[in-house]
């Protein structure tokens, strides 16, 4: 994450970038993965250290062109944000960057993989009622603002959640109720 290479004072973001920059290299080059990398310049904003992350581009700026050879920097993040860090925040970060790749949001049948791929790896099945539901839901969600796998991560630990109190609700573990304890149900996934 781009919170992580900002320090909390002007001057120390620049070593902090460097130490990572310098890592990588000892280990004779690697990969900079930089999440939400417009998060460097977004930094402080509010709290009145906006230079920390001009710091942090100006470093980097500097290693991708020094160490090309060894450096990998990889930015990552939503598009529109992207495209204002890269044009907006050092004139020479878009002459640096070789190339840019596009990730399109996961369709509904993917999201429904990583969903239950994410809930078989925790010991879930999910009925097919609540498959269906999940499935003309999804669409209805602006999975821009939403995080896309990320919403679907959340919708599985409201469900484990909403589980939880069906199964405190019907009562001392019913005998019935222990041996479902493993199925999410259509009632557990509200929206």
């Amino acid at each position: 994450m781009a919170s992580d290479l900002i320090a909390g004072y002007v001057g120390q973001t620049a070593l902090k970038v460097t130490e990572q920059v310098e890592t990588i290299l000892h280990q004779g080059g690697g990969i900079l993965f930089i999440d939400e990398a417009y998060g460097l310049t977004n930094a402080g904003k509010t709290s009145g250290g906006g230079d920390f992350g001009k710091d942090a581009v100006n470093v980097l700026i500097k290693a991708m062109d020094d160490y090309r050879d060894r450096l990998c920097v990889i930015m990552a993040g939503y598009p529109k944000e992207m495209d204002d860090f890269v044009t907006k925040s050092n004139p020479g970060l878009k002459s640096r960057i070789a190339f840019y790749i596009d990730f399109p949001d996961y369709s509904t049948d993917e999201l429904i993989q990583i969903l239950e791929l994410h809930a078989g790896r925790i010991g879930y099945e999910i009925e097919p009622a609540a498959i269906k539901k999940i499935r003309s839901h999804l669409p209805t969600i602006d999975m821009k603002t939403e995080g896309n796998g990320r919403y679907i991560r959340n919708l599985l630990e409201r469900a484990e959640r909403w589980q939880n109190l069906r199964i405190y609700e019907a009562g001392k573990q019913a005998e019935e109720q222990v041996s479902l304890i493993h199925v999410l149900k259509v009632e557990d996934f509200m929206f």
